[in-house]
């Protein structure tokens, strides 16, 4: 594969230490963003707050081309898009026909609001009819700019099923890419020698929509009831709002005491002290409220995909419970703030860990690996193809 020039456009809150980051690793980042990165009930913004967002966008992205700062040739990855995004990418093209060319790439991180229903395939709403309206009249307009544009555009999700979910929105193949956050495991974790069956209560900011009282609550019931269980709870106090938890994190170091069979980690972790954490957990709890994580993706599933020893227990219902079974993990599941239901999980899964479960098929397993890659690669590939993906289903 041919060397590319790496561009990044970030946010205008990008740190000086993160663009000389980037730049030791050969990639110039610029902050020129203004918009929200994030805004606060992004799907479900009034009508104003949405125009004003998509023309507002609209108009940095134009600017990068007018100034110079990206070629009229380039190729152009949208990492993270909302709907105002797609609609402001949209309004973007149309004023840029007849002086741009090349290849545009838009990745559609968040569900549109739906999901195909498993009978009939027809969409169905899950959330405010707004949010997939709004997705299907901004996609149907960047499809219809970039053609007049004369940009070759690809459309890629993160996973099958939001893959189906855009494919009804979007009249060209949606494909699908690598785990964004994806590298390789650190080299020279080494796995611990057997010992006390490891669970890990949690990993990741500490937010209720992410099922950190849940876990607190099972940890703390474990802690008595497993004295053979080593339990571990990521409490990253870096993270702003993390001392709302600090009582219940002290109320689950007290319940470890009588067999010490607690660990709490607390702040960022390091690459390497992170990836041991994994490789050394028998059985992974991502116990997230599906209320907040029906069809909301999460990055700290996907670092757990790498590790292919790893047991799983996840909440019924939720984003992680529907992808395991898309990828043939056998997993635990369990309702929300099922404490009781959780031990239950814990014990039986312990008890079976020895014995040899049934390989994944070639199809969920070519999948597990399409996700655990690099993206970088996977772009590269994508456009020196001209935007046929290595793995459109």
């Amino acid at each position: 594969m041919a060397d590319m020039d790496v561009l990044v456009l970030a946010s205008q809150e990008l740190t000086a230490s993160t663009i000389e980051s980037a730049a030791s690793k050969g990639v110039t980042a610029i902050p020129w963003f203004t918009i929200p990165r994030y805004p606060d009930h992004a799907e479900t913004l009034g009508a104003q707050a949405y125009e004003d967002l998509a023309h507002a966008f609209s108009e940095q992205v134009l600017a990068l081309f007018e100034q110079g700062i990206v070629e009229s040739e380039a190729t152009v990855l949208l990492h993270t898009g909302f709907a105002f995004h797609f609609y402001g990418l949209a309004l973007a093209l149309l004023k840029l026909q007849g002086r741009i060319r090349g290849h545009w790439i838009a990745l559609t991180m968040f569900a549109p609001g739906a999901e195909p229903h498993p009978d009939s395939g027809e969409l169905f709403l899950l959330e405010d009819g707004r949010v997939l309206l709004r997705y299907r009249m901004a996609l149907k307009l960047l499809h219809r700019a970039a053609h007049r544009a004369g940009v070759k555009m690809t459309l890629a999700s993160p996973t099958r099923g939001y893959q189906r979910t855009f494919q009804q929105l979007w009249p060209d193949p949606v494909v699908l890419h690598p785990a964004v956050n994806y590298q390789p495991l650190c080299q020279g974790v080494v796995a611990r020698k057997a010992g006390k069956y490891s669970v890990l209560l949690y990993l990741g900011c500490p937010k209720r929509e992410k099922g950190m009282e849940f876990a607190l609550k099972l940890g703390m019931a474990a802690a008595t009831r497993f004295p053979h269980v080593y339990l571990t709870f990521h409490f990253n106090t870096g993270f702003h709002g993390a001392e709302r938890f600090a009582e219940q994190v002290s109320a689950l170091r007290l319940a470890g005491q009588k067999f010490d069979n607690v660990g709490i980690l607390e702040g960022n972790l390091l690459q390497p002290e992170y990836d041991a954490l994994l490789v050394n957990s028998d059985l992974v709890c991502l116990l997230y409220d599906p209320a907040h994580y029906r069809l909301k993706t999460s990055g700290v599933f996907w670092d757990v995909l790498r590790c292919e020893h790893a047991a799983w227990l996840v909440t019924q219902s939720s984003w992680m419970d529907h992808e395991l079974v898309e990828l043939g993990i056998d997993a635990e599941t369990v309702q929300y703030d099922d404490v009781a239901g959780a031990l239950a999980c814990i014990e039986r899964r312990m008890n079976i860990r020895s014995v040899q479960l049934t390989p994944a098929s070639s199809t969920t397993q070519e999948y597990r690996q399409h996700l655990c890659r690099s993206l970088a690669g996977w772009l590269m590939e994508v456009v020196e193809s001209g935007g046929e993906s290595s793995h459109g289903g």
